[in-house]
């Protein structure tokens, strides 16, 4: 039953309400209070000026990787296929396609072949497909070039699911959505023109991913939500949340003597940029990706509290605290499922190759390889259940200090004299009741013997 039915509903069983008492019970409704907002930017204040300042130190100087002239990438498009014996092998048995290709762009007017092994585990692609070739001067001599097949053509397909993404993010969220879309290609661009090239620069993992993580969490979290209390105590459980994913990522990737450089990957990354810290990659990894599931669950429990807070104004941070916490145990429940699926989907094939080497299920967890997504799924699910209960008591904490008008005197009568909304249901049904059985009686002294 809402408020503004409460007047009627009383009258239907005897208690008369002024036509004001409605309005006077929603102006109790809690706003942002002044002193919540100063106590919350002494609080998020240094927070933004370190994020700043670890930006400014930590931001690359044009990090730029030495490309190899004599090698270059060209797209085209799959003209024709030939069956033929592979070049430098004695043998009459045809095991080599010569697939010839039309180039494009620049070199839109040369058709060029390569040779593609039927036993490759790289797929044979069919005419029509528009795929991208690698193309070697070797020697750096053009009258002596090389082709090899390099990858499938896919800006078509991506540009398509990505218009359909964000399509999707209108229909549903309107402008919360264009915001969400926003502040997704802000973390990409932080993602890519400084995380990125920063670590590449040998700059120190950690201190990369938290400021990363910092400043995709102001930026995105302000403007997906707006600038109020509500979504700054969401940024406080955040951090506080970051900083527990750290300490454990720190401590078990020392404690499991996980080296960062389980994948073949890690290995070439090696070769190609000598001197970077893998196992500070490893957990920069961390930091980075759980933030993602942080926002969510901190998002919802501040926003659980506040809406709690406002339903019923007189709940002290005890009951806020019990009552989101309710909601927090449903929510850590079906997240947690969701981010160990998340990690094991990702790792299937390398779980389904395990499963066929024989080995028993101890040895194949306790391999670097999987231990590696067992230790990131694990401290990262740990971090995810300790933001539930930090976020809300933050939160419980804020609103609960909150300083309440004095209660007029129709409000008074609401909460003293019939406190329960419950007991007016009741009393009403009762009323409904008590009509249809008066109505009923009526109608059978009327009907005929």
């Amino acid at each position: 039953m809402s408020l503004d039915t409460l007047p009627y509903a009383w009258a239907s069983v005897g208690v008369r309400l002024p036509r004001t008492s409605t309005l006077q019970i929603e102006q109790t409704m809690p706003k942002d209070p002044g002193h919540l907002r100063v106590l919350l930017a002494i609080v998020v204040g240094p927070l933004i000026a370190a994020t700043v300042v670890g930006l400014v130190l930590l931001w690359p100087n044009s990090v730029k990787v030495a490309a190899n002239p004599n090698l270059q990438l060209v797209d085209g498009t799959v003209q024709s296929m030939d069956l033929v014996a592979c070049e430098g092998v004695v043998s009459d048995q045809k095991s080599c396609v010569d697939i010839a290709v039309k180039l494009s762009g620049k070199r839109a007017t040369e058709t060029v072949t390569y040779q593609h092994s039927i036993v490759s585990s790289t797929p044979i692609p069919k005419p029509g497909s528009k795929i991208t070739l690698q193309r070697v001067a070797l020697g750096g001599a053009e009258d002596n070039v090389v082709y090899s097949y390099f990858d499938h053509q896919r800006r078509s397909s991506m540009l398509l699911l990505g218009i359909a993404f964000v399509g999707v993010a209108l229909l549903i969220g309107r402008h919360r959505g264009l915001r969400a879309v926003v502040a997704l290609g802000f973390s990409l661009f932080v993602l890519i023109r400084f995380t990125l090239p920063a670590i590449v620069a040998n700059e120190s993992p950690i201190a990369v991913a938290m400021v990363t993580s910092a400043l995709i969490m102001l930026v995105a979290l302000y403007m997906s939500h707006g600038f109020n209390a509500r979504t700054t105590s969401a940024v406080i459980g955040t951090l506080f949340s970051l900083a527990i994913t750290g300490a454990l990522g720190v401590a078990f990737i020392g404690a499991t003597s996980l080296t960062g450089l389980a994948g073949e990957d890690s290995l070439f990354l090696r070769a190609t940029v000598p001197g970077l810290d893998f196992k500070g990659v490893l957990l920069a990894g961390m930091i980075v990706g759980a933030l993602g599931v942080l926002d969510d669950v901190t998002v919802t429990q501040a926003s659980a509290v506040w809406e709690l807070h406002q339903a019923n104004p007189t709940l002290g941070l005890q009951g806020l605290y019990r009552s989101a916490m309710r909601i927090g145990q449903d929510h850590i429940a079906s997240t947690v499922n969701t981010l160990v699926l998340a990690y094991a989907g990702a790792s299937l094939p390398l779980m389904l190759l395990f499963t066929q080497t024989g080995s028993d299920l101890g040895r194949i967890v306790t391999g670097e390889i999987v231990a590696t997504v067992v230790v990131r799924t694990v401290v990262g699910s740990i971090g995810l259940m300790a933001s539930v209960p930090i976020t809300t008591f933050l939160t419980a904490l804020l609103v609960s200090g909150e300083r309440l008008p004095p209660r007029t005197s129709v409000e008074a009568a609401v909460t003293d004299e019939l406190p329960n909304v419950d007991v007016i249901a009741d009393a009403v049904s009762g009323e409904r009741l008590w009509r249809r059985w008066k109505k009923r009686r009526l109608n059978q002294k009327h009907q005929p013997p």
